[in-house]
């Protein structure tokens, strides 16, 4: 049973970030040797490049990231973490930290706080492509038909009357059976696609 939102998660800004397959999951905290292992459990941080962001999200605003899983066989979205803002940093990283193309590329880097998550793999895409988002006054939609990482390769701030539907959608994974494949993403590039029709299997038995 979800519970209604109280007027302090009302308050709370929600938005829609594309993580571009070809990008490491998160950014790499060089300063924190540990960080690596803990970020197997949950998100440390988003990095971004599109500065602007800096006077929208705020702490506490939430960043749900979105990606496919294209090199397994599962180009649907899905959603990948939900970030729950800590704090908002401006840093310098390089093209191999972040997947960027320049060489070093200003950036913003929101920290994440209590409450962020990675999500295991389930198809968002028709969730996603129902969203409402907000278009300075406007409420604008995704195009059905038209690839997502195109439509959401800038940051997008979601409209307050999806929030909940988000919300339930990821609440919906974290409470359904999972199983967990490999820390090392090329480990699971290569097992994935093998063990994924199986498992379809083991569930219509």
């Amino acid at each position: 049973m979800i519970s209604p939102l109280t007027e302090e998660e009302r308050a709370i800004r929600h938005f829609m970030a594309w993580i571009p397959h070809e990008r490491p999951l998160t950014a790499p905290l060089l300063s924190d040797p540990s960080s690596v292992a803990l970020r197997a459990f949950a998100p440390s941080a988003h990095v971004t490049g599109q500065l602007e962001l800096m006077h929208k999200i705020r702490q506490k605003d939430i960043i749900w990231l979105v990606r496919s899983a294209k090199t397994v066989g599962r180009p649907e979205a899905a959603l990948d973490g939900r970030i729950v803002v800590g704090n908002v940093q401006c840093g310098t990283c390089s093209k191999e930290q972040i997947g960027m193309k320049k060489q070093e590329s200003r950036t913003l880097i929101y920290t994440a706080d209590t409450g962020s998550s990675w999500f295991p793999w389930k198809d968002a895409s028709d969730m996603i492509y129902k969203c409402n988002f907000k278009s300075n006054d406007r409420i604008s939609n995704l195009t059905i038909g038209r690839p997502l990482g195109h439509q959401l390769r800038f940051t997008r701030q979601i409209h307050d009357t999806c929030t909940e539907c988000i919300q339930m959608f990821a609440d919906k994974i974290l409470s359904s059976p999972s199983i967990f494949v490999s820390y090392q993403w090329k480990s699971s590039t290569n097992i994935i696609p093998v063990l994924l029709p199986l498992l379809a299997d083991a569930c219509r038995c």
